[in-house]
């Protein structure tokens, strides 16, 4: 017998740990524009950016959309390890989405 039924694909949000379907997270990408490197060879600061529509390329990881879980990752530095960056991230754009979520809600 053949199962029809589309799976949901699984997440692990990187704040909390917890494995979620992917439609529960939101996904955060590193902005390619900001890979770039100087001159000298030093790396600035580079800048993640939410994925609303699930289609900008590159490494992403997936976080739950709550200030929590946010916190948690910063705390454990989850996104340089996540998106595989050195340094400093920028997640302006991170938190200003989780707050207009939670300003929703």
């Amino acid at each position: 017998m053949v199962n029809n039924a589309r799976s949901v694909p699984m997440r692990t949000c990187i704040g909390c740990r917890a494995v979620e379907p992917s439609v529960h997270l939101i996904r955060v990408v590193v902005e390619s524009s900001s890979l770039r490197s100087s001159q000298n060879g030093v790396v600035g600061p580079v800048a993640a950016r939410v994925d609303r529509f699930g289609g900008l390329p590159g490494r992403g990881c997936w976080i739950h959309p709550q200030q929590s879980c946010l916190d948690m990752a910063g705390k454990r530095r989850a996104f340089s390890r996540a998106l595989r960056t050195q340094g400093e991230i920028n997640l302006s754009d991170v938190q200003a989405y989780v707050t207009q979520l939670a300003q929703a809600n």
